[in-house]
Formats: C-alpha cells, sequence, structure tokens
C-alpha cells in the first residue's frame, strides 16, 4: 500500500527524496542456509511531508503487519552500549523524580533499560508484542506483558508515573495512536520518553545506508517535537546522544484543549463581557473600543456587537481609518474621533500597548470610564 498520507500530521503533499533498488526485504531477520533461495530484495523510496517535514517510507507495505511478533534484535551485549543505557536511565529516574515510581516501557525487548530503571529505584513493567524477544526480560526479573501497546491494555487510566520506549518510533505506521494511549495511561503531569535513531545524522553524512525496510519513520528534532505536542504533551527536553546516533525526547503530559480550562471559560467570559456591556448601555453610556486589532474586532464579532452598541473603534494606525471592522461593521476612527465626539466607555482590546493608550487619553483629559478586556471585562479608570 503505498503511503498517500503523512502517518505524523496526515498532510498528502508527500515529496520523494530517494529510490533504493535492491533493498534487503528487512534487516532482522538473519537467513539459515535453507532460508536463502526464498530471500528477495525489494525496492524503497524515501518520502518527506511537505508539513511536518517527517522523513518516512513512501510504502508503508514492505512492513508486514506481524513484524514484531516474533523478531530480535538484541544491543545488550555491548559493554559501550550498556553503560549509555545506563547513564539514561540513571538520569531520568534522578532528574524527574521516578524513584519508586512506576515505569511501563513500550517495546521492552530483552529488558535492558527495564533492568537498569530498577537498579536505580524504579519499578517496571515491560509491554513487548515478541514473546521470543520478551523471554529474555523475563529472565531478568522484568515482569513482561506481551501485547501491543494500545488503549485497550488493561492500564488503569491516569495511573502510570513514566512510559518510556527506545528504538520503536522509528518502525511504527501508526505513532498518533501510541502516543493517544501513553497519555490515557500516564498521571496527570506523568513523564514520557522516546528514543529514535537520528536522521540529522543520516542526512549531514550522507548515510543512505540508514534507510531499509524496517524503519517505517526517519525523525529528526523537528518532526519528534512535532509528534509530541500535537498529541498534548509539552517538551522538557530534546538532545542528541551516544556520539549523536540518537535522539531523545522527554516529556510531560499535559490536558488536551478541548478539556482544558480553556474551552471551559470561553462561555463564561462571552456571558461575563455581553452582561457588562449590556449594562453600561441600559445606562443610555455611549461606548467606543480602542483597538482594531485582531483581538478587538474578534471580540465584537462573537459577541455579536454592532454599530448599534458600539459607537466607534479608535486605531492609531492611519491605514485602517475610514473602514470598517468585519463582522460587526464599526467604523474606524484616529484617536482624534474622541476629542470632537466624546463617549462615555472606551473599551482597550490593543493589550499590548494600554500605558500608552492610557498616556494618551490622561493628555487629552478623558473624562469617562475606562475598561480592559483581560482577563474579563474589567473597569481600570483609576490607573490613570
Amino acid at each position: 500500500m503505498k503511503n498517500h498520507k503523512c502517518i505524523l500530521c496526515e498532510c498528502e503533499n508527500l515529496v520523494t527524496i530517494l529510490k533504493i533498488d535492491g533493498a534487503p526485504i528487512n534487516i532482522q531477520k538473519l537467513l539459515k542456509k535453507n532460508e536463502l533461495e526464498e530471500d528477495h530484495k525489494i525496492n524503497l523510496s524515501l518520502v518527506r511531508c511537505t508539513a511536518c517535514n517527517l522523513y518516512q517510507l513512501g510504502d508503508l507495505s514492505v512492513v508486514p503487519e506481524d513484524y514484531y511478533e516474533d523478531y530480535i534484535m538484541t544491543t545488550s551485549f555491548s559493554k559501550q552500549i550498556n553503560l549509555y543505557i545506563e547513564e539514561l536511565a540513571k538520569t531520568l529516574i534522578e532528574k524527574y523524580d521516578l524513584n519508586k515510581k512506576i515505569i511501563y516501557e513500550i517495546g521492552c525487548g530483552d529488558g535492558i533499560f527495564c533492568e537498569y530503571l530498577n537498579k536505580h529505584g524504579a519499578q517496571t513493567v515491560g509491554i513487548e508484542p515478541s514473546a521470543a524477544f520478551g523471554k529474555f526480560a523475563e529472565e531478568k526479573g522484568i515482569t513482561v506483558v506481551y501485547e501491543y501497546f494500545t488503549e485497550n491494555l488493561s492500564i488503569p487510566k491516569n495511573s502510570v508515573d513514566a512510559i518510556v520506549s527506545r528504538a520503536v518510533f522509528e518502525h511504527l505506521k501508526n505513532p498518533n495512536e501510541v502516543l493517544k494511549a501513553m497519555h490515557k495511561f500516564l498521571r496527570e503531569d506523568g513523564i514520557g520518553l522516546i528514543e529514535v535513531p537520528s536522521f540529522e545524522k543520516a542526512i549531514k553524512f550522507d548515510r543512505y545506508y540508514d534507510i531499509f525496510a524496517d524503519h517505517v519513520a526517519y525523525y529528526t528534532k523537528e518532526s519528534l517535537v512535532h509528534l509530541v505536542t500535537r498529541n498534548n504533551f509539552k517538551v522538557l527536553d530534546i538532545f542528541d546522544s551516544y556520539n549523536n546516533e540518537f535522539l531523545v525526547i522527554i516529556f510531560k503530559k499535559t490536558a488536551p484543549l478541548e478539556e482544558s480550562r480553556f474551552k471551559s471559560e470561553f462561555d463564561i467570559y462571552k456571558e461575563d463581557f455581553n452582561t457588562k456591556v449590556r449594562n453600561l448601555i441600559s445606562e443610555n453610556k455611549s461606548i467606543s473600543m480602542w483597538g482594531a486589532g485582531g483581538k478587538g474586532l474578534a471580540l465584537l464579532s462573537m459577541c455579536d456587537f454592532d454599530s448599534k452598541s458600539i459607537k466607534y473603534i479608535i486605531d492609531s494606525d492611519t491605514k485602517k481609518i475610514g473602514k470598517y471592522s468585519p463582522g460587526s461593521h464599526i467604523e474606524i476612527f484616529s484617536p482624534e474621533k474622541i476629542k470632537s465626539d466624546q463617549t462615555d466607555v472606551i473599551i482597550l482590546s490593543a493589550m499590548a500597548y494600554e500605558k500608552e493608550i492610557l498616556k494618551h487619553l490622561e493628555d487629552i483629559n478623558f473624562k469617562g470610564e475606562i475598561y480592559v478586556i483581560s482577563p474579563r471585562l474589567t473597569k481600570i479608570r483609576g490607573r490613570i
């Protein structure tokens, strides 16, 4: 199946960067002599998403669906990699206060990372679809759940202190689904860690041999940050590691915007603004707004005000004078308008220029009431 959409952001504009003929069908399975005749080579293409800049295979079908169920790719035989993995585990626990905390590892493999996390005080559980691989972790005393990491796992929601993943996300066709599951199971402010091969190094040193069928995605810092932040996590750190071979990103869980205070407060803000303005109108006070910028124009339109309720809009930008606000259709004047056509109330929407506007109103001896739109519509006459 050709990859017609980016696996990260679903953009359909994918640009072909490289075509490789004669690639091995995969690199994780070494062949027995009687398997040689059935072996064959394949063609690969590398594409780049023009929206999020994730590099990825152009044809996802080169990776079989059951690829991870019996694979083995052990790395812990190396003394050098062991030193690196232990230091990463130790730093994670100490820096983010994870001693005696519960940590799940996605794709625990032979359990080496879990082993070092436990050594430095954590309580780990490995999630591993390959029974052939996971048995090595169990031999180290690691608890292993033989499943794919999805939202269907029997893990209580908001219960896990940290979820980590090394050498997994480069294989995933569905990275957003895995991040969504991480968000579900992590406690509030829970910590996540993802380590992937650095495609930045591959680009820098023309390492064409870093591209093979086992790796679906090829991350740079930019695309890795994009992956994490689009799934409601806040980046705490991102860095090159192990002689720049890997990228490591550490992040924490945040509330999705649709579940946050931002949404729940919108109706309250709008009702409060409308009520206060209507009360001023009921007192027969004329109202104007200072600021024909995006904030004020958006606010007037979404609160359904027009020239019947707002007398005029003031702005210092001469290019705006004589024009009308979109949505609310209120004419825009220069500050001189206040001298010739007094208004009882001025609402300041140009918050970045508050001090400058207040000074101007003081200089022209404005006697009316002054309000600002943030954090609620608030009277500030006393500041002048």
